[in-house]
């Protein structure tokens, strides 16, 4: 069984389950008496596209080389945090607000039972519950009344549905609370909303973070909510009243002003209200029942491509979180990584489709006016852990918007005055391209774009789409084209990226803590995989190879420490106390390719891998994941299902949402990921069924996975072995 399921309803976020369309998300509570649904849609993001600003000061830069040239890290980390790292940060994605529908009823007297149920492979929430009442306050008889709720996004009408269907007569009321500026009015059988999303968002103004000035531009939004039912509608002043009814379907329609990264949202924008209710109008106009069957059939031709069974004793019959809470006690449940691997593609369906927006820290299920890390795309790891699984599961349209995010940045260019482009750790809808935060450990990093660049490799390698190749081909050159400029020689005369950090992790120099270094081994990887898989693609297209290889050649080669360690920044500096979440050194085993099995390095690589793992690392839940998908990479099953253990034992909340902490939804993919990566492995030399297969996983299938080289395998396995195997 593919559900999540619960027998009482949410008390708070994480308990509440999301659901979505790619461009519109709700966080259902469904409580019987008053539910609430937290409403997003992709675009509401505070400010404005960004204008022109001055580059980077080449000579800061050049200051700080020398510093870290002779070994002065400390006097270069706070020469840079002085004089390079400004404080600024991305904009930050915003909440419209919250959708309430509270029965209206004088004589409850509690609820008999409840179930809310999210199936994964239907997407659809719904709720039954059984409340008990009288039948009026004249005398004491007592009926049972039975309410079901229906809950999705639809994937093709595009608007939010929920359907109340009850055996009694009820009266709700049906009201929209705004977490942006605008205005609700409620007139009729229709709700309508207006407004304009925050013009700024600085986080270093606590009393005024979020700013609204009526003269700046910011993306306008409309929303429109109609209502069918066989009971009456009235509008008043803060609700909509429903009297009478056993029937009710409310569909939320909403729409932005939003246009494109580089446009102003207003006097560039779309006609935002028009399009909102011409969106409303049209899906009013179907019946219910097929609005329902047209979302299942859409998302099911998505959702079924793809399925990993893993058999063992059967506990769907516990509800989820009291199944999770057993779990975390030490009781056996191997099939729950299946059910994790089941949501990290429902998820995916729901919060990436192609034409949209990328997805966030937090998807498109944030409802908080300050989220945490302004919920915006943290490009060292956590935006692309969101991807990780979308070509493996067969879902590559899902890994679109993340592509399409890349080509834009390249639009952007760099800060530094540079050919080509880059980006730094953050960005925003507006493809903010500058070192964010006052610190150098956080900001200095520039190589997300590199990072970026590998995920439109990935969806060549598995789709074979040569005119997908073409059309991406100048936003991979661009990558180069910034490196030949951004790359440095040091004293022997290798290739360096100075200054620059490991992302987010520190080191011990003199007695100083430190971040900032010339020779991080991340970097080199990097550099390496990227420049090893342009040969590749160059030759699929007849350009050009020798620079390339050329730039290879010079790279600085990575270093190992005299215990057989992979050092992280290229010599022997003792980490800090802190415990290091990051596995930034470890990119060449996953997701990068340019540590060959059988090499030192390779050898090197695990030692490291352990090392941060036994002194507190991988706590949090991307992090864990990260480490689990490592060690699939070096056939360690048992250790890579330590990490699916970890994660449900330590980072999961009741509605399996990933705890970071807070909420973050890369874990989600991540886990979806390292399910696969498990049981099926692909690169040049070959495809590799259950390459890290841990001994718990006794029996079960794959159908419909993917592999480089555009291949579908399908196959079962009993005891370690392989049987009817398929590759098409």
């Amino acid at each position: 069984m593919s559900k999540l399921w619960y027998e009482s309803w949410s008390q708070n976020r994480n308990e509440a389950l999301p659901v979505g369309n790619g461009r519109v998300g709700a966080l259902v509570y469904g409580n019987p008496y008053r539910d609430t649904l937290s409403l997003n849609e992709e675009t509401l993001w505070s400010g404005a596209p960004y204008g022109e600003e001055p580059p980077y000061d080449s000579a800061v830069l050049e200051k700080a080389r020398q510093l870290i040239a002779q070994k002065e890290f400390s006097q270069a980390e706070t020469y840079l945090n002085e004089n390079l790292m400004k404080g600024i940060r991305s904009q930050t994605y915003l909440p419209l607000g919250k959708l309430s529908w509270e029965l209206k009823h004088n004589h409850l007297m509690g609820v008999l039972s409840y179930r809310r149920e999210l199936d994964l492979k239907q997407g659809i929430l719904s709720s039954v519950a059984e409340i008990l009442c009288r039948q009026n306050s004249l005398d004491d008889r007592q009926e049972v009344m039975t309410q079901k709720k229906t809950y999705f996004v639809s994937l093709t009408e595009d608007v939010l549905v929920v359907r109340l269907e009850s055996d009694r007569a009820i009266s709700s009321n049906l009201s929209l609370d705004l977490q942006l500026p605008g205005t609700v009015t409620y007139k009729g059988q229709t709700l309508t909303a207006k407004g304009r999303c925050f013009t700024f968002f600085d986080e270093y103004d606590w009393e005024n973070s979020l700013q609204f000035d009526e003269s700046k531009e910011s993306v306008p939004y409309a929303v429109a909510v109609g209502i069918q039912t066989d009971g009456q509608v009235m509008g008043e002043g803060v609700t909509t009243a429903i009297y009478g009814a056993k029937e009710v379907t409310v569909i939320l329609s909403i729409a932005t002003g939003f246009n494109g990264y580089d446009k102003q949202p207003i006097s560039q924008g779309k006609d935002y209200e028009k399009q909102c209710m011409e969106t409303l109008e049209k899906a009013m106009a179907i019946p219910y029942e097929e609005l329902k069957s047209r979302h299942i059939a859409r998302y099911k031709s998505q959702h079924d491509r793809s399925e990993v069974c893993i058999e063992g004793e059967n506990r769907d019959h516990i509800p989820t979180d009291r199944r999770l809470a057993l779990a975390q006690r030490g009781e056996e449940d191997v099939t729950l990584a299946q059910v994790l691997f089941d949501y990290g593609k429902y998820l995916m369906i729901s919060s990436s489709q192609p034409g949209g927006q990328a997805t966030n820290l937090q998807g498109i299920w944030n409802e908080e006016a300050l989220a945490p890390w302004n919920c915006n795309y943290t490009l060292n790891i956590n935006t692309q852990m969101n991807y990780w699984a979308a070509e493996l599961v067969d879902l590559p349209e899902c890994h679109l918007p993340l592509i399409e995010l890349t080509r834009e940045l390249a639009r952007r260019g760099n800060a530094y005055g540079l050919s080509g482009w880059c980006t730094p750790h953050n960005t925003d809808l507006w493809r903010f391209n500058r070192m964010a935060t006052r610190y150098a450990m956080y900001g200095l990093w520039d190589m997300g774009g590199v990072w970026l660049a590998r995920h439109i490799y990935d969806h060549y390698c598995y789709t074979l789409d040569k005119d997908f190749l073409e059309t991406y081909m100048a936003v991979l050159r661009g990558v180069y084209d910034f490196l030949a400029d951004r790359l440095t020689e040091d004293a022997e005369g290798y290739l360096i990226l100075s200054p620059s950090t490991s992302p987010e992790t520190m080191y011990l120099h003199q007695g100083q803590v430190c971040s900032v270094t010339g020779t991080a081994a991340m970097d080199l990887q990097m550099i390496e995989d990227y420049l090893n898989y342009m040969q590749e693609l160059e030759e699929v297209l007849g350009g050009d190879t020798c620079r390339y290889a050329a730039m290879a050649k010079k790279l600085r080669p990575q270093v190992i420490s005299q215990e057989g360690k992979l050092l992280e920044y290229g010599e022997e500096l003792p980490e800090t106390e802190d415990m290091h979440q990051h596995l930034s050194h470890l990119y060449g085993i996953y997701p990068g390719s340019s540590i060959p099995k059988g090499t030192e390095l390779y050898d090197a690589a695990r030692k490291a891998l352990d090392d941060r793992m036994a002194r507190g690392g991988g706590n949090n839940g991307w992090a864990n994941i990260w480490a689990g998908l490592c060690y699939a990479r070096f056939a360690d099953g048992e250790k890579a299902y330590e990490s699916i253990q970890r994660m449900i034992t330590h980072t999961l909340y009741p509605n399996l949402l990933n705890i970071c902490p807070p909420f973050q939804i890369d874990g989600n993919f991540g886990v979806s990921a390292l399910v696969c990566e498990m049981l099926l492995q692909s690169d040049k030399t070959g495809i590799y069924t259950l390459p890290a297969l841990p001994k718990a996983w006794e029996k079960g299938y794959v159908r419909g996975l993917k592999t480089r080289g555009g291949k579908t395998v399908s196959f079962r396995w009993e005891n370690g072995k392989v049987f009817d195997l398929q590759i098409n």
